[in-house]
């Protein structure tokens, strides 16, 4: 498993476990690459263990690629904002 350097370590740790359960291979390689890249974003722009609406929005900005690659990301990085939700970590969620 890959190592996480952002706030959020232990969480996309933790988080990649449950996902690797219910997901085919090739679904769990894609949500594991883009949760590294947003956790490369998060330890460069946060220190905070909390996510903002700001720092998403930052994040979004750097996108880029098909719009259905982007959609994609989008929804795995959704999802993993409910489940910081879910566990106690304050993380927007509202992601459109």
């Amino acid at each position: 498993m890959r190592t996480f350097n952002s706030p959020f370590r232990k969480e996309l740790e933790d988080f990649l476990s449950l996902r690797q359960a219910s997901l085919s291979k090739s679904a769990y390689a894609h949500d594991c690459h883009y949760l590294a890249d947003f956790d490369t974003f998060s330890a460069r722009y946060t220190n905070e263990n909390s996510v903002s609406e700001t720092l998403i929005n930052n994040w979004i900005h750097t996108l880029n690629g098909k719009s259905s690659s982007i959609a994609n990301e989008v929804i795995v990085i959704r999802i993993f904002m409910k489940y910081l939700n879910s566990i106690g970590i304050i993380a927007y969620d509202k992601i459109v």
